[in-house]
């Protein structure tokens, strides 16, 4: 990575230190939940300056035309999404319960947006909401174990932008010897968009104080310290990732709906409460 980085530790230490640009009021995490989650960051997670987390509600964009194409809209939509766009990658194999991830944005500028007319087979173009992260922008996914009531980071994926699209993302786990771990192979598909998934994984005890590294290979432990049935996203950050934003056919309708998110992100969107772009969010107007 390109950025300018630091440490989990020293990051926290900085927070506590003084207030800084993320003590402002916004969309963000609260500062006692972002506090929290750079506290438990292992040792090894490389963590950019201006992170910052959030936590959104799944929507999309209806879009529709009503009086022969003359009324457009443009309905911003909560639902519940399913799999495999619904959770992090690989974790549709998870209980809920054992686990939950948090989403963060190192963001070296703002964010564009702006509308674009777009065909989803009604009577007219109808505008959809675009946005584009600047050249530089880490991306981030965290990932909790949950058990008995405490939490610990077992995974932390991060995707950076580059000047015309997304890298093929770094994942950080603990450091851990397979030379006597068992082996296994897994796959997986969905079908239904055209995604296949293979994953090899080895068994074996994971020190809770290892420190972290980026590695492709994962080691799992029965449900200790990764969760229970985890073996992997199986597939890169991009093959899932390119997708968002893409419209689609929905059997028995009329209308092509866009699956959520844009430019490489499902978890972002710049909607409020209200449907309405959310101002507080670093942007800028195409």
């Amino acid at each position: 990575m390109k950025r300018h980085i630091l440490t989990a530790n020293a990051l926290f230490f900085a927070l506590s230190a003084s207030a800084s640009a993320q003590d402002e009021e916004g969309p963000w995490l609260p500062k006692a939940d972002r506090k929290k989650l750079l506290a438990l960051m292992p040792e090894g997670v490389p963590i950019g300056k201006n992170l910052k987390f959030y936590k959104l509600r799944q929507v999309y964009q209806k879009m529709y035309t009503m009086n022969n194409g003359r009324s457009k809209f443009n309905d911003i939509t909560p639902f519940t999404d399913v799999d495999p766009w619904r959770a992090s990658g690989g974790m549709h194999h998870v209980d809920q319960k054992e686990w939950r991830n948090v989403t963060g944005l190192d963001l070296p500028g703002k964010i564009v947006y702006w509308q674009e007319d777009t065909d989803v087979r009604a009577f007219a173009l109808v505008p959809k909401w675009r946005w584009q992260f600047p050249t530089g922008t880490l991306a981030y996914d965290v990932l909790l174990r949950v058990k008995d009531g405490k939490e610990h980071i077992f995974e932390v994926r991060v995707h950076e932008k580059r000047e015309s699209d997304w890298d093929d993302g770094t994942i950080y786990r603990p450091k851990v010897s397979t030379d006597k771990a068992e082996r296994n192979t897994w796959s997986w598909e969905f079908s239904s968009v055209g995604l296949k998934a293979s994953s090899v994984t080895y068994t074996a005890k994971i020190d809770r104080k290892a420190k972290f590294g980026p590695t492709r290979t994962l080691v799992i432990d029965d449900g200790d310290f990764t969760p229970p049935n985890y073996v992997g996203a199986g597939m890169s950050c991009n093959a899932c990732h390119s997708k968002v934003g893409e419209l689609y056919d929905v059997p028995g309708q009329i209308y092509r709906e866009a699956r959520r998110g844009d430019d490489g992100r499902f978890s972002w969107h710049p909607f409020g409460e209200n449907g309405e772009i959310d101002q507080r969010w670093p942007l800028s107007a195409k």
